[in-house]
C-alpha cells in the first residue's frame, strides 16, 4: 500500500538531514551534515546515495578536494523537507 513509498523515511537520519538542508539553503559539504547531524559519525553513506537514488538529493563532488562531496536539495527534496517541518512543528504542538 502507501507505506511502501514512505518506508524510507524509517532509515536513520533521513528526516533530519533533508530538514538540515533545506534549512541551510545552497549546497552542504558532506561533512557538514555528517557533524551536524549524526554528531560526527557517519554512520551510513548508503542514506546518502539512497536520497540521491528517489530524486531528494543531488551528490557533486568537490573539485579541490576529492575526498569531499556537496550535497543539494533536488526541488522533490525541497517540497518533502517542507512537509517534514510542517509535521516537525505539529508534533511540538502541546
Amino acid at each position: 500500500m502507501g507505506g511502501e513509498r514512505t518506508r524510507f523515511l524509517e532509515g536513520a537520519f533521513i528526516a533530519p538531514i533533508l530538514i538540515t538542508l533545506y534549512e541551510h539553503g545552497d549546497e552542504v559539504m558532506k561533512a557538514f551534515l555528517i557533524a551536524i547531524v549524526e554528531g560526527g559519525r557517519n554512520t551510513s553513506a548508503r542514506r546518502y546515495k539512497e536520497l540521491e537514488e528517489l530524486g531528494l538529493i543531488s551528490i557533486r563532488k568537490n573539485r579541490i578536494k576529492s575526498s569531499g562531496h556537496w550535497i543539494s536539495l533536488t526541488d522533490k527534496g525541497k517540497r518533502i523537507a517542507k512537509y517534514l517541518i510542517e509535521i516537525d512543528k505539529i508534533l511540538l504542538e502541546p
